[in-house]
């Protein structure tokens, strides 16, 4: 609670009070009409968005949901802390050590600086002070950590595939702007390989995550009458199963979900692979030498953390480790 306090007060005057270009300007005039933005979409974010310019708040719909954005981007990092403060008390319950009272004062500590060396960086500062669908992914990202996380404790009890559904129903529901989350599925097969392989030969548990993942992305046939309205934001009019087939293949474009391997539309390495090396410095390694150490703080931070976790959890500390480098390396491929 205090990473989202702090985190609300500090975007509070920082988001912007009008429309801005882009993705902001499409999602802002969708979610005040209920309309249909540009491919891929993300209609989770319309229908919020949509929500919150009913409520009232005195101010303009465009500052509420350039507000509804700082909020959410805040309960990522709120959600990024009690993944944290989990894994310690997990790890230390595993080995039948309680935390005493000076440990829970340092633990607490740590989650709230890890929280807001988080929300302060600079990706989740730029997505949460203007209303774009890539807050809403950030936020599903630490939502389906926590699933996993849940499975992960749980795995060798009879209930378990509870949480695979959940974890998949996320997916489901998250299958939207350039389906960046679903670049953790690989990582999925490894995390489940590392703590219960038995898992692949339980009919329930595949039977279970398959319901999750069709649950969740029947949700989007929400887009078919929400077209059908003709509201004054429909692109591509997905009205039907035909036209909505061809609205989030995305054939506009291309088609084929635009997963095209090759040939590569720039330098793998020059470009592409630095692309994404410019945008982890960015957050975790600055060369802004003004700030000396805290430059290099949040690299810090995460070694530490993984280091810690994995002498005590070395399966763990892999899991998550595959998960970071298969999703990473999925989003330069």
């Amino acid at each position: 609670m205090i990473t989202v306090a702090v985190s609300v007060e500090v975007y509070w005057p920082t988001v912007f009070r009008t429309i801005t270009w882009w993705d902001n300007a499409n999602y802002s005039i969708a979610a005040v009409t209920l309309g249909i933005t540009p491919p891929p979409g993300s209609l989770l974010l319309t229908l919020l968005g949509w929500i919150v310019t009913r409520l009232p708040l005195g101010i303009s719909n465009i500052f509420s949901l350039n507000l509804f954005a700082g909020v959410t981007a805040a309960l990522t990092a709120g959600l990024v802390c009690l993944i944290a403060a989990h894994l310690i008390q997990g790890t230390h319950l595993s080995d039948n050590r309680p935390l005493r009272k000076g440990s829970l004062a340092i633990t607490l500590a740590g989650t709230v600086i890890g929280g807001l060396t988080f929300s302060f960086s600079e990706t989740l500062w730029l997505y949460a002070v203007k209303f774009t669908p890539y807050v809403l992914t950030a936020l599903f990202t630490t939502m389906i950590l926590w699933a996993l996380i849940r499975w992960w404790e749980s795995a060798e009890q009879p209930n378990a595939f509870r949480w695979l559904f959940i974890v998949t129903l996320l997916f489901g529901l998250d299958f939207s702007v350039h389906r960046t989350n679903l670049l953790m599925l690989p990582g999925l097969f490894f995390w489940i390989l590392l703590r219960h392989p038995k898992t692949f030969a339980i009919a329930k548990s595949w039977l279970y995550g398959i319901l999750g993942f069709a649950a969740g992305l029947a949700v989007h046939l929400l887009i078919i009458p929400i077209a059908a309205r003709d509201p004054f934001l429909n692109f591509n009019n997905p009205d039907s199963l035909s036209r909505l087939w061809n609205y989030i293949s995305l054939k506009q474009f291309g088609g084929g979900f635009l997963v095209n391997l090759y040939p590569r539309k720039a330098a793998f390495f020059k470009i592409q692979t630095m692309d994404y090396l410019n945008s982890f410095t960015a957050n975790f390694l600055s060369s802004d030498r003004a700030v000396m150490i805290l430059s290099i703080l949040p690299l810090l931070l995460g070694l530490t953390g993984l280091i810690l976790l994995w002498r005590r959890n070395r399966r763990l500390a892999a899991g998550l480790a595959i998960l970071f480098l298969t999703t990473s390396a999925g989003a330069i491929i």
